[in-house]
């Protein structure tokens, strides 16, 4: 092959890798910003479905569910199966379903098209983050860790920008045009992966009949244990609804790693790579970074909302203090980690949220809402410079041909960590909320007044119950604020303890050379 030849394939593998990169980050903006863009609608889908609160509250976890309970079993078979055409085929669906949800004319049509839009975006992202790897077989490690690093930082802006979009289509139009605009974007990444992804061949990670019982079982843990938190949150820990899916969630979930650890190679999750203390720390960390994080976000809204009475646009231009700074730092983590390493660079990260976090408790229910600016900026800036690597601490640890069952692993940590998140911190707001109110002796109607400021219902005829119930919630948010900080301080232990960058494919050394871990040290 001549020079030009070996120059011309050269551009054509970048400007498919470029192609790969930009499809996989607008596909995880995409199905990311369908977990958070629809909070702001469900007024407005309310009164035009006349839906119960019960029915709201499915809308926004008919996708959640589906989405987190699919993820694991999504990635592992991708490591099997073409991922391109498993991409495609989500793609298909979410689109699909986007146009049944705009155009559904009852509660109960929106929820089960939710449903099955979560199954599409279960099958794109479960499957996106690998096809990036396939793309950048061959070439530098740097390359493909930037590559999956944008990718992931586009999720997380969409979960931060959600607010601000969904305010922005349904002020601008209806609920409608939530789902309406996913339609479009969705047709122009099915052209572009049919044009510009290519199909890459490999030899499957694993021999042999796939793993349905796995794969079945998986299931059943990740979707109760997803639904008992969330809805013990919204609807009390004592609901036998809520005991009876966590108590089905250890239940199979102890069932799945038995029958796992007994199939050894063969497993839907080889439970082996949990043995790898990067791997093992980069799954906590996923999970803890948008426990965190994430867990936050429902209650901070609230207070702006109560406290502040902010609309639900003004809401989300707010929080683009968290976004920007989130989107700015996340092009920085990856170089940061070239020059201090990649423990360095988490433990830096989780330091600055941790900072942030503890600058939330600054906030004052009667002073002015930009208190909450600080923290917002700082948190944004550590999840930024965390979230390039969350996924790449997993991919780089695992075998290639296992990319996909790594990504699907560390990707089920992610929404799992938000609804624990919200379930944590809702446990907290809700004893801090009640043990002021019962302080101060407001009467009877005690517990329906507490119930009220736990949803959020801050404003009130009554001077007094306004000032308690903004302080009473307040005071529930700094604590939240508090703990979190502690569980990021925690988490920047954790880094500098168990990442190793002798754990990855790429460290092997040269003959008489020693390796060296991420921190730097021999």
């Amino acid at each position: 092959m001549d020079t030009a030849t070996t120059e011309s394939a050269t551009l054509a593998d970048g400007a498919r890798r470029r192609w790969t990169t930009a499809v996989a980050a607008l596909s995880c903006f995409l199905m990311t910003l369908d977990v958070t863009v629809v909070n702001v609608a469900l007024p407005e889908i309310q009164s035009d479905l006349d839906a119960s609160l019960d029915s709201l509250q499915w809308t926004v976890n008919a996708y959640v569910l589906a989405f987190a309970a699919l993820l694991l079993t999504v990635g592992s078979l991708s490591d099997r199966y073409s991922r391109r055409s498993l991409f495609l085929a989500g793609l298909a669906v979410f689109s699909v379903a986007s146009a049944l949800c705009m155009t559904a004319r009852s509660d109960t049509a929106l929820i089960a098209a939710r449903a099955v839009q979560g199954v599409g975006g279960a099958l794109v992202f479960g499957t996106c983050l690998a096809l990036v790897a396939d793309a950048y077989i061959g070439a530098a490690e740097e390359m493909r860790r930037k590559a999956v690093g944008a990718a992931i930082a586009a999720g997380a802006a969409a979960a931060a920008l959600g607010p601000l979009i969904g305010g922005g289509l349904v002020q601008a139009g209806s609920w409608q045009w939530i789902f309406a605009v996913n339609i479009p974007i969705g047709v122009v990444l099915i052209v572009a992966t049919v044009l510009r992804v290519p199909t890459v061949e490999r030899a499957p990670a694993i021999d042999g009949a796939v793993d349905r019982v796995g794969a079945v079982l998986v299931v059943v843990p990740l979707f109760t244990a997803n639904y008992g938190l969330l809805t013990g949150a919204d609807s009390g820990w004592g609901q036998p609804k809520v005991i009876a899916a966590l108590t089905i969630a250890v239940a199979t979930g102890s069932g799945f790693v038995w029958l796992e650890l007994r199939r050894g190679g063969t497993a839907l999750l080889d439970l082996g790579l949990f043995r790898i203390p990067t791997f093992a720390a980069a799954i906590v960390l996923g999970f803890v970074v948008r426990l965190l994080t994430f867990g936050i976000f429902p209650f901070l809204i609230l207070w702006l909302a109560g406290a502040h009475e902010m609309s639900a646009f003004r809401t989300g231009l707010v929080l683009t203090a968290l976004a920007v700074p989130l989107m700015i730092a996340a092009g920085v983590g990856t170089p940061l980690a070239r020059v201090i390493g990649v423990a360095r660079t988490m433990t830096l990260a989780m330091i600055i949220t941790a900072a942030g976090l503890f600058l939330g408790t600054l906030i004052d229910g009667t002073g002015p809402w930009q208190a909450a600016l600080p923290c917002l900026v700082a948190v944004g800036i550590g999840c930024g410079l965390a979230m390039p690597h969350l996924m790449n601490l997993a991919v780089d640890v695992a075998p290639p041909d296992k990319a996909g069952m790594a990504t699907g692993a560390a990707n089920t940590a992610l929404p799992l960590g938000t609804a624990a998140g919200v379930a944590l911190f809702g446990v907290v707001l809700s004893s801090r909320v009640r043990a002021e109110i019962d302080a101060e002796a407001v009467g009877a109607g005690a517990e329906r007044f507490a119930a009220a400021v736990i949803a959020g219902i801050l404003r009130y005829p009554s001077a007094a119950q306004t000032e308690l119930a903004i302080s009473a919630f307040t005071h529930g948010l700094r604590l939240i604020f508090v703990l979190a900080g502690c569980g990021a301080l925690a988490a920047a232990i954790i880094s500098a303890l168990l990442l190793r960058n002798v754990d990855r494919r790429d460290s092997t050394p040269a003959t008489g050379q020693t390796p060296t871990d991420t921190r730097g040290n021999p």
